[in-house]
């Protein structure tokens, strides 16, 4: 799984409500050996104490609105304001949720930080930071009609080397491919070729018209180990447990946080125009460590 990743430029902002306890790669190693153990493992909401939820509204109980929102991510963000909406009922567990809106064709400005389609932007909890293993997962509600085009990206966990701005970094991007079979594109700094993996063996595909929940959870690699860890349940089912996995070189390379992006996407997760006008849902982002 091997894709040459810039150093990551993120900004320093926390937004999420800590729940106190109560909440609750370099190399090829993800193409060796996978094993399979169907709800062998329960899912991280059992395992983990620590756990924070992205704040989608206010201490009061409103809702957050987008300019709020981005307020929170010092400009750590692209197509917030244009593509996002908040809404207040319906998402999973009838939570708030985003609700991503696309248009076909168009164009992504990178230096002006603006999409016709999609959002990105990064959720860095301080709290990860001295973690060796964390979780997050989400819900994501796709709607009937939607047209899965050749792929996109999903909301995945990363990290980098401290002191920001040293060059290793990685990240565990959730990803739909064509035909809507769920993957998963684990990427370093010292990846060279773009390579995404299905979650499932069966080739699982996302359903549409209800909301799929995901949860991703990695653990991280002693320097100079291939003993990193991956799995990803969907629906509250183990369907990808991977071993023997190398995210780090360095034990300053620790998890920063959660990236938060989502749009079509090229194999090498570059933005890439809706092939019609749609919209995605994502609710709750919930991230949980130790």
């Amino acid at each position: 799984m091997i894709v040459k990743q810039r150093t990551l430029k993120l900004s320093s902002g926390t937004l999420f409500g800590i729940g106190g306890g109560a909440f609750g790669l370099l190399t090829v190693a993800l193409m060796i050996q996978s094993s399979f153990s169907e709800n062998s493992v329960p899912g991280c909401e059992m395992r983990y104490a620590n756990a924070g939820i992205f704040a989608l509204k206010r201490a009061s109980g409103d809702l957050l609105d987008t300019a709020s929102l981005q307020s929170k991510l010092y400009g750590d963000d692209w197509g917030l304001l244009d593509n996002v909406s908040i809404d207040g009922n319906g998402g999973a567990g009838n939570r708030p949720s985003m609700t991503v809106r696309f248009q076909p064709g168009g164009k992504f400005d990178s230096r002006m930080r603006t999409a016709d389609s999609g959002v990105g932007f990064t959720w860095r909890p301080r709290q990860l930071t001295d973690a060796r293993s964390a979780c997050v997962s989400y819900s994501v509600w796709l709607p009937a009609n939607f047209e899965f085009g050749d792929g996109s990206v999903l909301p995945g966990l990363f990290g980098q080397a401290l002191p920001a701005g040293k060059e290793e970094n990685f990240s565990v991007r959730m990803r739909w491919l064509k035909n809507g079979k769920l993957g998963v594109q684990p990427t370093t700094s010292a990846s060279e070729r773009p390579r995404h993996d299905t979650v499932d063996k069966d080739w699982l595909t996302l359903e549409r018209a209800k909301w799929i929940n995901i949860e991703q959870e990695v653990r991280l690699n002693d320097p100079g180990a291939q003993n990193g860890h991956l799995r990803v349940w969907v629906d509250g089912k183990l369907h990808m447990d991977r071993r023997q996995v190398t995210f780090r070189e360095s034990d300053t390379t620790r998890f920063e946080g959660v990236t938060v992006d989502v749009h079509y996407a090229d194999t090498a997760m570059n933005w890439q125009p809706a092939p019609d006008a749609t919209e995605v849902r994502v609710a709750p982002l919930i991230i949980r460590w130790k």
